[in-house]
């Protein structure tokens, strides 16, 4: 069977593959970001199956939703096989500068470190892409593009997912849901469970 073509590509949504047979399918995840992604390769890397709902049309062209990555992130990377395509793509660094008015007023060196350097910069949407490119080529991975959630269901032994897709409204079942749509996580929102983290004060 020869691939389906890529939605960030060809702007199109994905055909549903075999995985998506299964009347209640193993592992649904909510968001086709960074998380979301790896999440899905990791499962895939044990063997499980997965089927991610993604609300946009197509991975995002937006900004500098995040520019820099450190060394730990891709110790994570490289556990679904991307980190070295990160790292070559990126600019790797360990000495920073800060100016103001053209004058440097702070020099910071950071150590050396084993297998991959502190920090690196690149834009989120190359990430995205280098993971959805991973997660395309793999047959477990299932990437539903212009698929909203909204609502869900628990049951004693799996959710169901109320999904808003191109072709109206339809009821998915999984046996685990899990949250990776950010900070405003709809999935969270219908669960009544609040955001923990934490933003930084500073403006960059």
């Amino acid at each position: 069977m020869s691939p389906a073509p890529r939605p960030a590509e060809a702007g199109r949504a994905m055909e549903p593959r075999a995985v998506a047979s299964d009347p209640c399918l193993p592992v649904g995840i909510v968001g086709a970001g960074p998380v979301g992604m790896i999440c899905a390769l990791r499962l895939a890397g044990f063997g499980i199956p997965s089927v991610i709902l993604e609300a946009d049309p197509a991975l995002r062209k937006q900004g500098s939703k995040a520019c820099l990555i450190q060394g730990d992130v891709l110790e994570v990377l490289d556990k679904v096989g991307c980190a070295d395509e990160v790292a070559a793509t990126g600019v790797t660094w360990r000495i920073g500068h800060t100016y103001v008015r053209g004058e440097e007023i702070v020099r910071t060196e950071y150590p050396e470190r084993p297998g991959f350097g502190p920090f690196v910069n690149i834009s989120q949407y190359r990430i995205e892409q280098i993971l959805l490119a991973r997660l395309e080529d793999h047959p477990l991975g299932d990437v539903r593009w212009s698929h909203q959630l909204v609502g869900l269901t628990q049951h004693a032994g799996w959710v169901t997912a109320k999904v808003l897709t191109p072709d109206g409204t339809r009821d998915m079942r999984f046996r685990y849901l899990v949250a990776c749509d950010g900070i405003r996580s709809a999935a969270r929102a219908f669960l009544g469970v609040e955001w923990t983290g934490y933003s930084h004060g500073d403006r960059f």
